[in-house]
């Protein structure tokens, strides 16, 4: 089994309402491995297995959530 990783950056990876918000939408898809947020970059950092789930598939349901583009910003 393979992981990729997935790299965004933006003020919501520091936001602790948004990043809740992007956890519990996107911990519960197949492939998902772990959502990390480095609160002093504004990283958020997504590991998947690609054989269960594409990038566009969680880019997908980050704009769902309201987070779009490649970097997320805070909609709070």
């Amino acid at each position: 089994m393979v992981n990729e990783s997935l790299t965004l950056f933006g003020t919501a990876a520091s936001c602790t309402q948004c990043f809740a918000l992007m956890s519990n939408g996107l911990k519960p898809l197949d492939g998902i491995k772990d959502i990390l947020a480095n609160t002093e970059t504004n990283i958020l950092t997504i590991n998947y297995d690609p054989d269960k789930i594409s990038e566009d598939d969680v880019r997908a349901k980050l704009r769902s959530l309201g987070f779009g583009g490649k970097q997320l910003y805070c909609i709070c």
